[in-house]
């Protein structure tokens, strides 16, 4: 997508144009619309593509702000600027336990128990239950498959009966989709359509006479920067069409909850702990990109560019295709025609992206494994000793060298399965030789004390 329009008479509702690098990341955004949210916003990465800086001017709301970032090898989140620099713990390495003078509690699987101000239970299937702030509590139910069900505040229960339809309350709530975008919202109040951004995210709501209820627009990793709302009209289902819970500020995105102030999911993604059960073709996937490896990052830290719409995957917006895993899920960028008695016309303008995700390590894993071969066991061996050989001087504490072995050991197991010989030594050789590197600088350390 390069340019999206969305006109209602003489106003531009949305009138927003997107500028690429040669591999498809999202450079700038200028909104020209006739809003509060219009904007010229300039991005820059690193050299994984990760978002370091954004800056934005010419806010419609004179608004105007510059974030920066910095990250570990491994994908942590060192520095937010807007938040400060963060500390993570050793039995969970890539988990939060401190930010911006906030401490955080983990359970031992890794899902977080407090922040400082809202203690989180967790069932035995590893999802919130309940949410308590001391003065509010909120109780949440889920199926069989793990789709949420219920959401109790005390005061309201809401009943997500399927994507199609809420029950609120006593408000009933519709919801009208082309595709897997949800266009239009009718409750017993009002009927408001639906103008996203580029990421699908709620951009700008308006009702059958054209007119703004809802205008919103989000800091980088989704925190909300303009949310105004007209009469009574509110809509939960915002960054990247996520439903917000806005008691705690955490994103519900289904395999797991999102915290858009951090910039990081509050749980281990399932799909790290799954590894091993995964086919030739997935585990390359992983393997290829060792930032998929971090078990609470948020897309890639390419907020800008990927979505995540199962809470465990990560969907290329600028291209087409999952870089994460997320067998199952499309989602088609393709013009949408629906039938929808509006005054309001959305002209949607669409071009291909430019480019798809590419990863200077893509070239080292090509032809090792696919779907209808047997595991090259030696390959693989290399492969991940590569990986190692690019985080090794980097990671800071044993937890951190024990969870990267943990990755090989079941990549080990699910290798066996094809392939009788597995050769361990070119890669648990490097982490041994670690340990010992590490602890004779300890013993130094200690004989120059």
């Amino acid at each position: 997508m390069t340019n999206k329009l969305t006109e209602y008479s003489t106003t531009d509702l949305q009138e927003i144009a997107y500028t690429y690098d040669d591999v498809g990341n999202i450079t700038a955004i200028t909104d020209t619309s006739d809003t509060d949210a219009s904007k010229t916003a300039a991005y820059v990465y690193d050299d994984l593509y990760r978002l370091t800086s954004a800056t934005i001017t010419n806010t419609g709301n004179s608004s105007n702000y510059t974030r920066t970032y910095t990250y570990s090898v491994t994908g942590n989140i060192n520095s937010k600027s807007d938040v400060g620099s963060y500390t993570y713990g050793d039995i969970h390495p890539h988990a939060v336990t401190s930010a911006n003078s906030i401490t955080y509690t983990y359970d031992d699987n890794g899902s977080l128990t407090g922040d400082g101000t809202w203690t989180h239970t967790w069932n035995n299937r590893n999802q919130v239950s309940s949410s308590d702030d001391g003065t509010d509590s909120i109780d949440f139910e889920y199926d069989e498959g793990g789709r949420r069900i219920t959401k109790d505040d005390g005061t309201t229960a809401t009943l997500y009966i399927n994507k199609y339809y809420d029950k609120k309350g006593a408000d009933d709530v519709l919801y009208i989709y082309g595709g897997n975008l949800k266009l239009a919202t009718i409750n017993d109040s009002a009927t408001a359509f639906n103008h996203l951004d580029h990421l699908s995210g709620s951009n700008i709501s308006t009702d059958t006479n054209g007119d703004e209820l809802e205008l919103n627009d989000y800091y980088p990793y989704g925190q909300s920067r303009i949310d105004d709302r007209t009469g009574g009209y509110t809509n939960n289902y915002l960054y990247t069409g996520k439903e917000l819970d806005r008691e705690t500020d955490l994103y519900y995105y289904g395999a797991r909850y999102y915290d858009p102030l951090l910039g990081r999911f509050v749980s281990v993604d399932p799909l790290v702990l799954d590894i091993a059960t995964k086919t030739n073709k997935e585990f390359a996937d992983i393997i290829d990109n060792p930032q998929t490896l971090n078990a609470y990052s948020y897309v890639l830290n390419n907020p800008l560019r990927y979505v995540d719409p199962t809470g465990e995957a990560n969907l290329d917006q600028a291209g087409k295709g999952l870089i994460k895993m997320g067998v199952g899920f499309e989602l088609s960028l393709a013009s949408v025609i629906v039938g929808l008695e509006s005054p309001a016309s959305a002209v949607l303008a669409f071009t291909s992206g430019v480019g798809l995700f590419t990863s200077g390590l893509s070239d080292l894993i090509e032809g090792i494994l696919t779907e209808d071969q047997p595991l090259d066991t030696r390959g693989v061996s290399e492969r991940l000793s590569e990986v190692y050989d690019e985080i090794g001087s980097e990671v800071s504490t044993s937890a951190e060298i024990e969870f990267y072995k943990g990755v090989y050991d079941r990549s080990k197991e699910a290798g066996k399965e094809n392939s009788p010989s597995f050769d361990t030594d070119i890669f648990t050789d490097k982490i041994d030789n670690s340990k010992t590197e590490e602890k004779e600088t300890e013993e130094e350390a200690n004989n120059t004390d």
